[in-house]
């Protein structure tokens, strides 16, 4: 794209020994706004600071989709940035609190909503880089590795564009000095050990070691494990509980920092301490995401035991210089990077939704104040139809849902084709039911109505993944089950592939058209995922209760045994009393039926015996007595014993 290299995994290299920090640039009176392929940037910081904002944050996308095992990203929503040239503008989007350094990050539906200052050098405070790589890994690539996830966090929080190259992976000097500190001290202690050990053997005047088993040596066991405990260890064994789930220096005092210096030093070795090694970094994430082991894989990628890798670290660490990449950028005008005087209604809009999106949920003063900024939009532009949402948004939160309606349904008019105006207009129209399935007329019309806005949010803008996810929602509200509810909602999954709420409406969806292969799908997926214990119950249930369908079936097609081990499954898994009724209840039955069918079997024997006169009638008219229950089969045998003594 922007890259004159192939990127992340082929990328040329150099060498850095020092940390670089950024300056303050000076702010400017206007706003303006860049737009790019993924990102738009406001800020008072002027047309080139927006520039080179977006262009930074879509380079730095660029190497995060590298990583990628299917080289893109399925889930993007619009990423909104804004730059203050100051401390005091952005302090009220803080809560109060600011520095160069702060900023907030608010994912929302509609879009991720990022704010900090403006800093001259990268174009972007080294935090919202950071917050925007965390919120991108963890949507698209919910299947890394948590050491991974981790440590590409802060081996990307270094980017930053200096003139025609890209760099990244710069050392990030704290966690180097810590690692060195300690990795120093614990090879001192082994030397310490090793030099003290061997001066007491020479004092001794032993050459070798006590046999296996002795009682000396197990005296001298025990000496060390007890000098090993008087001694806390701060030395930087590299423990994986499991390598695909976190790598921790053991360190009582600081854990915490250990596990993101451990977890920064391992990503940091694997992608730049050689180009064999980078090489295996993608075909190892793309097993791990296709459900491999991760500890297994990790060895079969790596070619290293934890003690081969323990001891490659300690010498990277201490190393004199670090590798990190340069690369030029080419072919800027591709970016198709605009920029763009702002309106003073534009401003303010853009300002109030910022407020809305990161003030504290019901917030009144953050309410308040957005609500001024869409008024003075409105003041200086009246049709400015962005600002009208605006105020239809904030009475849907206070809860106002017909004024939300009406307000949405006026921004619509004035942009037909906005596809998240279409999205907000059905979202209101869906909450107004309750998230009940509408009963009576007026409220199916009003089911059909958010159907219809949603569907054409997905129409205008086929990535937008809360559009799909609620329109597929909204459609297992219909009276009738809808394939097209199921593909709306597998739509939303291939965009939000770590979003567990939607897959469990995909389970939902599933089931309701008796879908139960495509059920269990859903379930592996929720588990790999990781979803919560109350997740997988309910999904769990809906399992079971499709099964239960699933062994009716079978007892249709006279499949008695097989029908039998499904219900008996049905009923002791299940915690739906009502469920487990269900299941007894079709045991009873079968077993009727086989009882029924063994008596009707038994009689036609034993009448077939005494019309013969074999000796063998009285055997099975005995059985016959014995199983048959009161009423009619008991009259019948009871006739069969009379008429095997009358032929006696």
């Amino acid at each position: 794209m922007v890259l004159a290299a192939a990127g992340l995994l082929v990328a040329g290299v150099a060498t850095t020994a020092t940390a670089r920090t950024a300056e303050p640039a000076a702010g400017a009176d206007d706003w303006n706004r860049a737009r790019s392929a993924h990102f738009t940037v406001y800020t008072d910081a002027g047309g080139e600071a927006a520039r080179q904002a977006a262009l930074n944050l879509e380079v730095l996308r660029d190497f995060l989709v590298q990583i990628a095992p299917t080289g893109r990203f399925e889930a993007e929503v619009p990423f909104h940035m804004y730059l203050f040239t100051d401390t005091d503008q952005l302090a009220p989007f803080l809560g109060g609190a600011g520095g160069i350094d702060s900023g907030v990050l608010a994912p929302t539906d509609e879009g991720v909503y990022g704010a900090t200052v403006w800093a001259e050098r990268g174009g972007a405070s080294r935090f919202l880089s950071k917050q925007y790589i965390a919120w991108v890994l963890a949507d698209n690539l919910p299947e890394l590795p948590t050491w991974f996830h981790r440590g590409l966090i802060d081996f990307y929080s270094t980017f930053e564009i200096v003139g025609d190259e890209a760099h990244l992976g710069k050392v990030v000097q704290a966690h180097l000095d810590d690692l060195r500190f300690r990795t120093l001290s614990h090879l001192q202690r082994q030397a310490r050990r090793s030099a003290e050990q061997a001066a007491s053997a020479t004092e001794s005047g032993e050459e070798t070691p006590p046999a296996d088993g002795s009682a000396e040596e197990e005296e001298e066991e025990e000496i060390a494990e007890a000098e090993k405990a008087e001694e806390p260890e701060t030395g930087p064994f590299l423990v994986f509980s499991e390598i695909g789930g976190q790598a921790a220096f053991h360190d009582g005092e600081n854990g915490t920092e250990m596990v993101n210096s451990a977890d920064w030093a391992l990503v940091h070795y694997l992608l730049l301490g050689s180009d064999q090694l980078r090489s295996r970094v993608r075909p190892y994430l793309t097993a791990v995401a296709h459900g491999a082991d991760p500890e297994a894989t990790f060895r079969e990628s790596f070619g290293m035991e934890e003690d081969e890798l323990v001891r490659a670290l300690e010498d990277y660490v201490l190393q004199d210089r670090h590798r990190f990449m340069r690369i030029p950028l080419t072919g800027e005008a591709a970016l198709e990077v605009s920029v763009d005087t702002m309106s003073t209604a534009d401003v303010h809009h853009r300002l109030g939704a910022l407020r809305l999106h990161t003030g504290q949920p019901g917030d009144p003063a953050a309410m308040a104040a957005a609500e001024e900024h869409f008024q003075q939009a409105l003041a200086s532009d009246p049709g400015h139809a962005p600002a009208r949402a605006g105020i239809a948004d904030l009475a849907a939160k206070r809860g106002d849902l017909p004024r939300a309606i009406a307000g949405f349904q006026a921004a619509v008019e004035g942009r037909p084709d906005d596809a998240l105006l279409h999205y907000r207009l059905g979202e209101v129209r869906l909450r107004s039911l309750g998230g009940r399935r509408p009963q009576g007329e007026g409220p199916q019309q009003t089911l059909k109505a958010a159907v219809a806005e949603l569907r054409r949010a997905a129409e205008l803008k086929p990535d937008f993944p809360a559009a799909w996810e609620r329109l597929g929602y909204a459609l297992t509200l219909a009276p009738e089950p809808s394939q097209e509810a199921v593909t709306a909602l597998e739509r939303a999954a291939e965009l939000r592939p770590g979003r567990t709420d939607v897959v469990s409406n995909l389970l939902l969806a599933r089931a309701r058209i008796g879908d139960q292969a495509g059920v269990g799908e859903a379930m592996a997926r929720l588990r790999e995922l990781g979803a919560d214990s109350a997740t997988l119950a309910r999904g769990r249930e809906v399992e079971l209760r499709l099964m239960l369908h699933q062994g009716q079936t079978l007892v249709r097609a006279e499949r008695l045994d097989d029908a039998v081990a499904v219900f008996a499954q049905v009923m002791t898994e299940t915690k739906d009393q009502a469920l487990a009724e269900a299941a007894w209840k079709q045991l009873e039955f079968i077993g009727k039926v086989t009882q029924r069918n063994v008596y009707a079997s038994l009689y036609q024997r034993a009448s077939g015996l005494i019309d013969a006169g074999d000796p063998e009638a009285e055997e099975k008219v005995q059985e016959l007595l014995a199983m048959a229950r009161p009423g009619l089969q008991r009259e019948a045998a009871e006739a069969l014993a009379e008429r095997l003594e009358g032929r006696e």
